[in-house]
Parts: C-alpha cells; structure tokens; sequence
C-alpha cells in the first residue's frame, strides 16, 4: 500500500507543472503603459523626486496597438 504513494506525488507534480506552463500562453500580451509612466514622472520632476520602476505598470494590449 505505501508504492502508490510516491507515484501519485510524481503525477501529480507533472499534472501542476504542466499546468503552469501552459497558463503563459493564454494570458493576453500586455506592454508597459507609457502614458501613465509619463504621467507620474513628470509629476515627480516637477517636485523634484526621481522615480525608479522596478516593477512599471503594464496594461493589456488592444489589438489596434500592433
């Protein structure tokens, strides 16, 4: 009764792995929403503080964007 054990943690690793690898594909293609960059970087020059993206604000991409 224990060899069943091991080998249902092994599928069941490989049915999450490839679960997660397949998710990429079906997100929608997003790209860095530069007017709003623009946006909070001009309002920070403007009191004098320096912006440092680390992680910058994306937004989906339409179809009329290319």
């Amino acid at each position: 009764m224990k060899k069943p054990i091991p080998w249902l943690t092994v599928a069941l690793a490989a049915a999450l792995l490839a679960g997660c690898a397949a998710s990429d594909e079906l997100r929608a293609p997003t790209e860095v929403d530069t007017r709003y960059v623009a946006t909070i970087e001009r309002s920070a020059k403007q009191v004098g503080v320096d912006v440092v993206w680390v992680n910058p604000p994306r937004r989906a991409r339409s179809d009329d964007d290319g």
